[in-house]
């Protein structure tokens, strides 16, 4: 009985040398990750609000391309990871438009964090507006969007680089600029399809630092270019709600890596005031 306590005993202590072994390899971390999103949907239909002061209001739920920074601990070197399937994001954003004069609205749009809040314009060229819209309306309308804040981030681990080293952070300045062309067509006075292009281009710059002096001092400046289409449907209850269904891709490619392309299906909630 004696020699089986000691060998359960001894085994006991190996699987906590194991354990703590394992532990201990969690609080030593070979990167980090510093970047800047892209939302693949969009959720702006093609009708201008047609009359000052009238606007709208909508909530969504999108998912982004990620174009995350790896800074190695052990080199000088840093690489850009982007549209591996854990580089996508889910998000909670919101847009709105406001009529400034009949068929010219102001838009504005926040898609969350690492991602600036965007502005601009919506001119609709072609159809009657939402105001005087009727079933077989067709309608078309050019959107300019452009964003750029700053955003003091950390890397994404839980755990230091090092046991003795604090996290990497950078404050980033990010700029984004969207050009979009959208076309629609109501199905019936409450149902609206659209079809949209997007063209874009976004920029993050900003400077590492961080106790290590590997990573202290590290240089950021990344640019991107993508195009997207997106399909949707807009419908409309009671004057005053609205649910809005996409299906949206796009494809990017960021400063040193390869053309990624991202596609989805998701929705808006939202309501809108004369």
């Amino acid at each position: 009985m004696g020699i089986k306590k000691m060998m359960a005993e001894k085994i006991k202590i190996k699987d906590v040398n194991l354990l703590f072994l394992a532990l201990s390899s969690l609080f030593i971390s070979c990167g980090s990750t510093i970047g800047m999103r892209t939302p693949i949907n969009s959720f702006i239909s093609p009708e201008s609000t047609g009359k000052s002061f009238r606007g709208e209001v909508n909530l969504f739920y999108s998912v982004a391309t990620n174009a995350d920074i790896d800074l190695s601990d052990t080199s000088s070197e840093h690489n850009i990871v982007v549209g591996e399937e854990s580089n996508l994001s889910n998000i909670i954003g919101i847009n709105g438009a406001m009529g400034i004069i009949p068929r010219l609205d102001f838009i504005a749009q926040s898609a969350g964090s690492k991602n600036p809040v965007m502005a601009g314009l919506r001119f609709q060229l072609l159809g009657d507006t939402r105001q005087n819209t009727s079933k077989g309306n067709h309608s078309l309308s050019i959107v300019g969007l452009y964003g750029a804040s700053s955003d003091s981030q950390q890397n994404d681990e839980d755990v230091e680089l090092t046991p003795k080293d604090e996290e990497a952070e950078a404050d980033i300045e990010m700029e984004a600029t969207e050009i979009r062309l959208i076309y629609g067509y109501r199905i019936s006075k409450n149902w609206l399809t659209y079809f949209g292009l997007t063209q874009g281009s976004s920029n993050f710059n900003g400077k590492v630092e961080s106790d290590n002096v590997l990573l202290d001092g590290k240089k950021l400046d990344y640019d991107s270019n993508y195009t997207g289409a997106n399909l949707g449907f807009n419908f409309h209850a009671r004057k005053v709600f609205q649910l809005k269904i996409e299906a949206a891709a796009h494809k990017i490619k960021w400063s040193e890596t390869d053309e990624t392309t991202r596609g989805l299906l998701l929705a808006s909630v939202g309501f809108f005031w004369d």
